[in-house]
């Protein structure tokens, strides 16, 4: 057992650095043109997570099964699970978180009935999300989309036809979830961190087992960030749970 101990996330891995920039590179170019649909996509899920209503929320949520779906067909089950052991397993979980987020989108809430036109997204019964969740959400989401591909290629000297997109690579896909997370009501939110969070804790012990450093913080400052506002929203739907069942008004903050 003694020699468990003696093991890193490194020697997991079957591949160096180099060899994982030109995953990426094989990717990119044999998805391309497929880019510029997921930019239309990534355009949507940043409409759904600054509005104010339910129907942009869910187009949102849709934009994002789409890239999961990509994620899982055009990168993982194709170039990562010929060389890594859990490659196969990494695709379907991809596949299933996909289609959660599609069953979230479609299905709503039995506690929110559809309304016509514009509706405050909210918590039940918590009032409408406050300006400032949307716009940590949005900058988070932008991380994703500029931010998280400019650290690996300015900072850790990847080739720029080796850069992580969204919708190809799970690690900004992962990290555009964790924003829309944090302006979805406290149920749903939960279910759409979860797994991306337990991606970007393994992401980030790869990228730092491979010398990419700056990537590694990265996604665990991200990851840090999306817990703190989601444990945030969880815990104030909670509380109003609680004091609904008592029969008292419960905090008017989102």
């Amino acid at each position: 057992m003694m020699e468990w101990a003696t093991y890193s996330v490194g020697d997991f891995l079957p591949y160096d650095r180099d060899a994982a920039y030109r995953l990426f590179e094989i990717a990119n170019a044999r998805l391309w043109p497929l880019h510029l649909l997921l930019a239309v996509l990534a355009g949507i899920l940043g409409f759904g997570t600054w509005a104010r209503s339910r129907r942009s929320r869910r187009m949102g949520l849709l934009a994002l099964a789409v890239a999961w779906a990509t994620v899982s067909g055009g990168y993982l089950a194709t170039e990562l699970s010929s060389l890594l052991w859990l490659g196969p397993n990494l695709t379907w979980a991809a596949a299933s978180f996909g289609a959660l987020v599609l069953v979230i989108a479609v299905f709503p809430k039995p506690d929110a009935p559809p309304e016509p036109g514009p509706v405050p997204v909210s918590l039940p019964g918590a009032g409408p999300i406050p300006g400032s969740a949307r716009i940590a959400a949005l900058v988070l989401l932008a991380w994703a989309l500029i931010g998280h591909p400019l650290t690996g290629s300015l900072l850790a000297g990847r080739p720029w036809s080796g850069m992580e997109w969204f919708g190809i690579a799970p690690g900004p896909t992962a990290i555009a979830t964790l924003a829309i997370a944090l302006v979805c009501r406290a149920p749903a939110a939960f279910a759409l961190s979860a797994a991306p969070l337990v991606w970007a804790v393994l992401a980030a012990a790869s990228a730092w087992a491979l010398g990419e450093r700056d990537t590694g913080v990265s996604l665990v400052m991200t990851a840090a960030i999306a817990m703190v506002g989601v444990g945030f929203r969880v815990r104030t739907w909670r509380l109003r749970r609680a004091s609904d069942r008592r029969g008292s008004p419960g905090p008017d903050r989102g």
